[in-house]
């Protein structure tokens, strides 16, 4: 399970990110949980646009080849 927050933040968004394999999301089904911005129309879509930035910009892949010149570089 990874948490984040600071990769989605945009000037005004307060908006962090839970990613965990799917075996473990699905025992999590059905259980409450809070949120402090839970369900802010404008938070989501400020978190949208910047994962269209991430892909469109391929920072992933960037990220993956900067990593690999740095380990390399070690």
């Amino acid at each position: 399970m990874v948490t984040m927050a600071k990769g989605f933040w945009q000037v005004a968004a307060a908006v962090g990110a839970v990613l965990m394999k799917t075996e473990v999301a699905e025992k999590m089904a059905g259980k409450a949980y809070f949120n402090t911005f839970a369900a802010d129309p404008y938070q989501a879509v400020q978190a949208r646009l910047t994962m269209e930035i991430i892909k469109e910009e391929g920072l992933v892949e960037n990220a993956k080849n900067m990593g690999a010149i740095l380990k390399d570089g070690l």
